[in-house]
């Protein structure tokens, strides 16, 4: 008659309410005081078998809930792994040459083996003879991070490019880097650099100066804007008002009737990238009422109030 096997929780000295914290220390410990560098026991290559085999079970939610449910099978049947040839029940047995490979059946993972291993000898399991196979060079090694710097560039270098100077010290190597500003570079961007120090590369983040007059607005990275002022006359009547440009000026013909707000395009005024086309130059149209009126002005005003139409005749609230 077969020996009937020691309850999973009775072999790792657990409660059945064990979290599974609890299972893997109850198993490390177990295993530590087992290893044959450690026991001299007679019976200790057993005792391992019989806690690698009920840790393979109960640090398997799926496992352990039919464990919990059914118990040992019995009769050559076997809940956890179906039945062997010749109906038989399949076990894992467990040597000290079959673990450290990859879990499954009748194997401990290499995880598992390797804390015991550290707690143990104070080191790692590197070169054991347990140790599971090295993984390949391009997982062992990890991708070296990129240096990280941020750029204040003058607004006019944005928008033109040009060259800026960047002092880095990396691991006690010092190195100045010219680094090259495309025309139209946006507030935020990043640039790389490639093998900038030590052999790592560069990735700057470019902030914008502002400027006395010129703007840009995000998501339009090579067009500008200006706001030019006009009086309340000009808009009315209409005017020729001079715009400057990044270089030069235009004269710019405001419409009668033009408001407040109103955008007048410059085609192909804006930013030119170094290859690609320009963008445009957006007059944004500011109508200023005056502040101070003399009686005559005053006179004149009120005089041309009564031919002008009510704006807000026709609303909705009207």
């Amino acid at each position: 008659m077969a020996q009937s096997k020691r309850d999973y929780y009775d072999v790792l000295g657990l409660k059945r309410s064990a979290t599974p914290e609890e299972i893997k220390r109850a198993y490390r410990k177990l295993a530590r005081e087992l290893h044959p560098d450690v026991s001299k026991a007679p019976d200790a290559e057993k005792r391992f078998n019989e806690v690698n085999e009920a840790y393979e079970t109960l640090s398997d939610p799926e496992k352990r809930e039919k464990y919990d449910q059914f118990g040992h099978a019995g009769g050559g049947r076997d809940p956890f792994g179906g039945t062997g040839s010749g109906g038989g029940s399949r076990r894992a047995h467990y040597t000290w040459s079959n673990i450290g490979g990859r879990p499954g059946p009748g194997n401990i993972g290499a995880d598992d083996i390797g804390a015991i291993f550290e707690d143990m000898f104070g080191g790692s399991m590197q070169d054991s003879p347990f140790a599971a196979p090295p993984r390949s060079a391009t997982r062992q090694r990890a991708k070296p991070r990129d240096l990280e710097h941020e750029l204040t560039v003058s607004f006019m270098t944005a928008v033109q490019g040009g060259t800026e100077q960047v002092k880095l010290t990396y691991d006690g190597e010092s190195k100045t880097l010219d680094v090259t500003i495309p025309p139209g570079v946006a507030e935020g961007q990043k640039l790389r650099v490639r093998q900038a120090v030590g052999g790592l590369d560069m990735i700057i983040t470019v902030h914008v100066g502002k400027h006395p007059y010129f703007y840009r607005e995000d998501g339009k990275p090579l067009d500008l804007l200006i706001d030019v002022p006009i009086t309340v006359a000009e808009a009315a009547l209409g005017a020729n008002v001079a715009v400057p440009l990044l270089k030069g000026s235009i004269e710019l013909t405001i419409p009668p009737g033009t408001s407040s707000d109103k955008r007048l395009r410059i085609k192909d005024r804006g930013i030119a990238p170094k290859d690609g086309k320009p963008g445009h130059l957006y007059v944004v149209v500011k109508v200023v009422p005056p502040t101070k009126l003399d009686k005559e002005a005053e006179s004149l005003v009120r005089s041309l109030a009564k031919h002008l139409d009510n704006p807000r005749k026709g609303a909705p609230w009207e």
